[in-house]
């Protein structure tokens, strides 16, 4: 029945394979029309009748079993004969095909028939509405049967992709044709992405899992070539496809890990495929060149590698290779470039996008070779006998031209060749020095010199027959040799550039031996006298050679430098030393170094050894440590100024040769005492003057002798005070000191040679003393006390100061000789004593302020710079002498007060360093004072700040640094207390709280901001003092209660509103603990310790209104009854009072009602 429906529908609609009008183009696939018939030939039979069945059958027939006899049959049915159907219907074999069979086939067949319009069409006549066609056409419209589709479509492009790669070549279009595919299939970059990576793992199965690593390393294999182009196609796919940067990384990434190729390796990769398609692109381009109708241009090359891919650094190597290419083409057999060539060169450039300077660089590399020649043709000629030059100019103006040479490049040509002429017969010098022939380097130097001269004559007559040359050159009317020309040619010297020779900095000796050479040649021909001439000449090869300054004047001195000498030591050895003499033989000999060109360091050199050698022998004469005779000290003083010997040159020669000796002098002048009298100094600096030693090298030699003196004196004082030290450590250790010899242990005056120390420096003006600057001090003085009104009674007898003063005045003098004014004196005063005196005035104690200077004190020599102690040993000697000066009480008390510092200074501290010391002791005095002054009060008393305030003044502390002390002090001690208050725990009492808070109070330090206290301790702290107030009594309501309360809240730096929550918070919770304990005192009977707790429980509660409703601290606690016995055992006792118990049954009753 069915194959009669299918026979009559067929018929009814007239269908036949030709409505189809799927005609075949003209148009073939260059790469992949091979895998379009590969799918159609691998279609099964029954695909392929499938493919011929017309649309609305095939969607009928997909849902349901076909008869194997009707397919087969109407499949074989040529046109519409509706008899070969029903013939070929009946005929056929029993069976029938299933829908998942059909299935199947209908995707082969969709994908066949895809192939198949493909292959007919061509890619350019296929869009993608024509597939979207076959898609509905073919039943895949359901959202489960899309995505079959779109895998039948990745399979074309899959194929077609292979297919491309089992060209045997590349093409340029390869990557457009697949873009165009991807187009018609509408496949999305998610799909491309996909085909790619499952075509790149097929490629690596066929030409890269059995291929070798050589052939895979060779660019040329084919299977290394199917690699490169295989990622050469994705790279351009998914950059010309929009991917965004991450996804082509993702994807390049996922392909370039296939191939086991690194992302670096990716890019010439890719450029090894695409080289050649740009290469053809230039050399097309390079071609269309002589067709004036070509239209060509840069930005045509631009999208050909915006195409391929080529980078611009890739395109600019090959645009200068292809510009290099041109370049040799247009050269020609001959030479040189035809009459147009400067034109199509510069229309390729342009298409090109050169610069001028790679131009120029491929320009200079064919050519500069060919005008180099020319160059070397004509600097030849110019050397030779009676040159053209203007013939030879005109020349090399021709060449220049021909060769397109520009100005720059033809003046660098010209600079290579020149040195490379003149490197010649410098080299040929160089084999003559290396075996000292004489003759032969100067003959070498000579024609070095002539090779110069003709070759600057040829580039003077260049400059002036090129007019138009845009270079400027400092070239006078007479084409003198001038410093530009010099720079642009010849600056550097010889050997530059030549292979033989090396760089300039090769031969030195040869150089320096060819110049030597010349200039012997020189002063012998001149008898030792140098004309201009000469002194040109050698100034000429000094320049060409590249010898240094330094060098040419270690040549005069080796070769000039003798004579020099010989006239100087004639001189200087000579018996006639009288001025006149002298001074003409100083102007010949200063005359005969300017002739033959020696340096003046030279000859200053010469100068300064003959005098150190005169200065070095009077030395030896006089024997060692002996001071110079006079004699031979004027001796040295004539000499001195004969060779020019200036006292910064001479200084340092005395003060080595004669600094011993007068160093020897001062410590004979300090005798045994150390101290130079100012006789004994002035006869020193005498000596010094005559021995010609600076007053800086008098100073140091002083400090020097000084030293001496002083290392053993602070050696002494370092001993000392180790020595006490160690017997300390025994005595603390509970050992017996060891005693010197005999049982007698000398004991040393520590503090007294520090101090002897001081004056020995202070007696040798040692140090330097500076005012910087003025401070006001207080001084007590004895003054008159003033008379008192009349009428007034006198309270106070004169005091005894003033009575001591009185003493001092009527002391009676020492007998001795008396003149006779004195005589007379004392018979005025006789007389006068006989009369009635007035009494005495009344002296009294005022204190006055006054400025004094203050000094700083530098000393050249300390104990720590010249090796008497280290810094350890000065810093114990120091703190000894501050210390000792401290607990002094005797009359030296302020001799080491007020030579503390320099003390300090004489040790080699700086006054930061003893203000340091200084302070640290300060520190310790303090913290023993106030430590001992706090133990039974809270607060220093106006003696206790007395006594601080002598203690800043004997230690001489500033204001500042003693504020600082103090404050750092108090804190210090406040922290102690509260640790030992803090790590108690439980046994932290009210009192301890109390004392502490009192004595920060006195001090006016804050706990928070001085000394770092967190608020939860400051909160712990007076919630303690607090309970402890209320429990014992001292703390009550009302406004003296509240006075203490808010006194401690202020103290402890707590803010009232949290003062008033902890207050709180403590009466609720030590209520209830009260409440708990009374209870279970009264329920085991014990009233009499439930009493004690309710009283202080009823001290809480007058805190509080305890009637309120919002007052419930008994609630859950008691019940009624318990309550109501508390109550009960409180108002029974005698000691309880009315607003008790009233407190009490509000608290309690009500409370546990609630």
């Amino acid at each position: 029945m069915f194959s009669i429906f299918v026979v009559l529908l067929l018929t009814v609609e007239g269908f036949s394979p030709s409505s189809q009008r799927w005609t075949s183009s003209s148009f073939r696939l260059a790469s992949g029309q091979d895998s379009f018939a590969e799918t159609i030939s691998q279609s099964s039979p029954l695909s392929t009748k499938l493919r011929l069945i017309p649309p609305h059958l095939r969607k009928i027939t997909s849902k349901i079993a076909i008869p194997a006899s009707l397919v087969s049959g109407w499949m074989l049915t040529p046109g519409n004969a509706l008899t070969g159907v029903i013939g070929a219907g009946l005929a056929g074999t029993a069976g029938a095909y299933g829908k998942t069979k059909f299935d199947d086939a209908t995707r082969s067949a969709a994908k066949g028939t895809i192939a198949l319009l493909l292959r007919d069409r061509g890619i350019d006549d296929v869009t993608s509405a024509a597939i979207d066609e076959i898609q509905a056409d073919f039943g895949f419209v359901s959202d489960d049967l899309v995505d079959d589709f779109e895998e039948i479509k990745s399979d074309i492009y899959k194929e077609f992709l292979l297919s491309i790669l089992k060209q045997p070549s590349a093409k340029a279009g390869d990557h457009k044709e697949l873009q165009k595919m991807a187009g018609i299939l509408s496949l999305n970059n998610l799909a491309l992405g996909s085909v790619h990576y499952e075509a790149a793992t097929l490629v690596y199965k066929n030409h890269v899992l059995w291929t070798s690593s050589a052939d895979l390393e060779d660019e040329n294999s084919a299977d290394r070539k199917a690699v490169d182009r295989m990622i050469y196609l994705s790279d351009r796919v998914f950059k010309l496809g929009g991917e965004t940067d991450e996804a082509y990384r993702y994807e390049m990434g996922r392909i370039s890990r296939v191939f086991g190729v690194t992302p670096d390796a990716v890019s010439h990769r890719t450029l090894t495929v695409a080289k050649p398609f740009y290469a053809k692109a230039l050399q097309s381009t390079k071609n269309k060149l002589a067709d004036p109708n070509s239209s060509i241009s840069s930005e045509m090359l631009l999208r050909a590698r915006n195409q391929l891919g080529i980078d611009d650094t890739d395109a600019a190597k090959m645009h200068m290779e292809t510009f290099t290419s041109c370049i040799k083409d247009l050269l020609g057999e001959d030479k040189k470039f035809v009459a147009d060539a400067s034109e199509t060169l510069s229309k390729l450039k342009g298409v090109l996008g050169l610069g001028s300077v790679e131009s120029e660089a491929c320009l200079e590399s064919q050519t500069a070779n060919l005008y180099k020649s020319a160059v070397g043709d004509i600097l030849s000629a110019a050397c030779g006998e009676s040159p053209n030059l203007s013939s030879l100019v005109g020349q090399l103006a021709v060449r220049q031209n021909e060769l397109l040479m520009s100005g720059a490049n033809s003046e660098a040509v010209m600079k290579s060749c020149i040195m490379r002429t003149l490197n010649e017969a410098f080299d040929e010098g160089c084999l003559f020095a290396r075996v000292n022939n004489v003759k032969g380097g100067v003959e070498a130097m000579k024609k070095l010199i002539n090779v110069k001269t003709c070759v600057h004559k040829l580039l003077e007559k260049m400059l002036v027959d090129n007019k138009d040359d845009d270079r400027e050159y400092d070239v006078d009317e007479d084409s003198e040799p001038t410093l530009s020309l010099e720079e642009t040619y010849f600056g550097g010297g010889v050997g530059v550039s030549s292979s033989p020779s090396g760089g300039s900095g090769s031969n030195v000796k040869e150089r320096q031996r060819l110049y030597q050479y010349f200039l012997n040649d020189l002063l012998e021909q001149s008898e030792n006298n140098l004309n201009d001439e000469g002194k040109g000449l050698l100034e000429e090869l000094q320049g060409l050679l590249g010898v240094s300054k330094f060098e040419a004047n270690l040549v005069s001195r080796d070769t000039c430098g003798p004579m020099i000498r010989a006239k100087l030591d004639e001189v200087v050895s000579g018996g006639d030393r009288d001025a006149k003499s002298l001074k003409k033989a100083k102007k010949a000999i200063s005359d005969l170094a300017v002739n033959l060109q020696v340096p003046l360091d030279v000859v200053e050199d010469f100068k300064k050894t003959i005098y150190r050698e005169k200065l070095e022998a009077g030395g030896e004469e006089a024997g060692e440590g002996k001071v110079l005779s006079e004699s031979v000290c004027d001796d040295l003083v004539l000499l001195k100024d004969f060779l020019d010997v200036s006292e910064e040159v001479s200084s340092p020669m005395h003060a080595r040769v004669c600094g011993p000796s007068f160093k020897q002098s001062v410590v004979d002048a300090m005798a045994t005492e150390g101290v130079i009298g100012v006789e004994a100094r002035a006869e020193l600096e005498k000596l010094r003057t005559r021995l010609m030693l600076s007053e800086e090298d008098g100073k140091r030699l002083f400090n020097s002798a000084y030293s001496s003196k002083i290392v053993p004196m602070v050696a002494s004082l370092v001993e000392e005070v180790e020595r006490k030290q160690e017997e300390q450590r025994k005595i603390n250790a509970g050992e017996e000191p060891e005693e010197k010899e005999m049982g007698i242990k000398a004991e040393k005056d520590l503090l007294g040679e520090c101090l002897g120390l001081v004056k020995f420096f202070d007696a040798n003006d040692l140090g330097v003393k500076t005012q910087i600057g003025t401070e006001k001090v207080e001084r007590t003085v004895m003054v008159e006390k003033e008379k008192e009104e009349e009428g007034e009674e006198e309270e106070e007898e004169a005091a005894g100061s003033g009575g001591n003063y009185l003493e001092e005045l009527n002391k009676p003098k020492k007998k001795g000789r008396k003149s006779k004014k004195q005589k007379e004196e004392e018979e005025e005063a006789k007389l006068a004593a006989e009369k009635p005196s007035e009494p005495a005035p009344e002296m009294v104690e005022s204190t006055v302020v006054e400025e004094v200077p203050v000094y700083s004190y530098e000393y050249p020599v300390t104990a720590m710079k010249i090796g008497g102690c280290d810094e350890k040993q000065a810093e114990t000697l120091f703190r000894q002498f501050v210390v000792g000066g401290f607990s002094e009480r005797g009359p030296k008390a302020k001799d080491y007060e007020d030579n503390s510092e320099k003390f300090g200074s004489i040790l080699g501290f700086d006054k930061k360093k003893m203000a340091s010391i200084t302070k640290s002791i300060g520190g310790a005095i303090y913290e023993n004072y106030i430590t001992q002054a706090m133990t039974d009060k809270n607060e220093l008393d106006n003696q206790d700040m007395m006594m601080l305030a002598q203690i800043q003044s004997k230690l001489r502390m500033p204001e500042e640094t003693s504020e600082k002390l103090l404050l750092e002090t108090q804190k210090m001690l406040l922290n102690r207390q509260l640790e030992r208050i803090f790590t108690a725990g439980k046994k932290i009492t009210s009192d301890m709280v109390k004392s502490v808070r009192e004595q920060a109070a006195g001090m006016e330090i804050d706990f928070a901001k001085n000394l770092g206290i967190t608020p939860e301790r400051l909160e712990r702290m007076l919630q303690i003092e607090i309970e402890a107030g209320i429990t014992d009594g001292s703390i009550a309501p009302g406004d003296e209660g509240g006075e203490i309360i808010q006194e401690i809240t202020a103290s402890l730096g707590v803010k009232v509103e949290r003062a008033q929550e902890l207050v709180e918070k403590l009466i609720i919770g030590k209520s209830k603990k009260l409440i708990q304990n009374i209870n279970s005192d009264v329920m085991r009977g014990n009233d009499l310790r439930a009493i004690e707790d309710l009283h202080i429980l009823v001290s809480f509660l007058r805190f509080v209104d305890c009637a309120s409703e919002d007052f419930n601290v008994a609630e859950g606690m008691l019940s009624p009854i318990e309550a109501e016995t508390i109550c009960n055992v409180y108002e029974a006792a005698p000691s309880s009072e009315v607003d008790g118990v009233e407190r009490l049954r509000d608290a309690l009753i009500i409370g546990a009602k609630k």
